[in-house]
């Protein structure tokens, strides 16, 4: 734990440096679908969740043109596949992490660009009637960006998200996600 808090100092001594000509700020919103991938429950064959709606809290912030770091909240509503033996409800997904782009995931100029990302995060999976266990999840995908004006930014998303196996599971808990966003640009004004 205490690592952890003295990396906090550190990475913003780093951050410091950086122009601020080049720095962006912003904050958003962003929603779209998680669909399971794999990950299925213990028999091997049947998936007993399905695609549910996924919403999004961003706080991006860009480093100079090399990366960004973007610290989330994201929550999944999973919805039981009715077709599966069973009365198990689908997974609700609460996460906190970040992700860090190779590029800019927010701009305030420019036109459209590809930001590919990967993420750490906690996991929170719950459901009525099934297991539920705390743990680590990561996520990569690719940013599609285009900024609107100096103060609004648009990105469509992809990402592969992995969460841990949890007790009593065979394997981990996959999802794929796909996502609309609308990003704020903070700073600068």
């Amino acid at each position: 734990m205490r690592r952890s808090i003295l990396l906090v100092p550190v990475l913003l001594a780093l951050t410091v440096g950086v122009s601020a000509a080049e720095s962006v700020i912003g904050i958003g919103f962003a929603a779209g679908m998680a669909s399971p991938s794999g990950g299925q429950w213990s028999d091997g064959d049947t998936k007993e969740s399905k695609a549910g709606l996924n919403l999004a809290w961003r706080a991006p912030m860009a480093f100079a043109k090399r990366f960004s770091l973007e610290p989330f909240m994201e929550r999944t509503e999973g919805s039981a596949d009715k077709s599966y033996q069973g009365t198990l409800d689908g997974y609700d997904v609460t996460s906190y992490g970040v992700n860090v782009g190779l590029g800019q995931l927010v701009r305030n100029k420019g036109g459209l660009h590809l930001t590919p990302f990967l993420g750490g995060m906690l996991s929170k999976p719950r459901r009525s009637g099934g297991p539920c266990d705390d743990g680590f999840a990561w996520q990569g995908g690719l940013s599609v960006g285009l900024h609107g004006s100096e103060s609004a930014h648009w990105d469509l998303r992809g990402a592969y998200q992995s969460i841990s196996k949890m007790n009593g599971e065979d394997k981990a808990r996959n999802y794929i996600n796909v996502s609309l966003g609308l990003t704020c640009v903070v700073k600068p004004r």
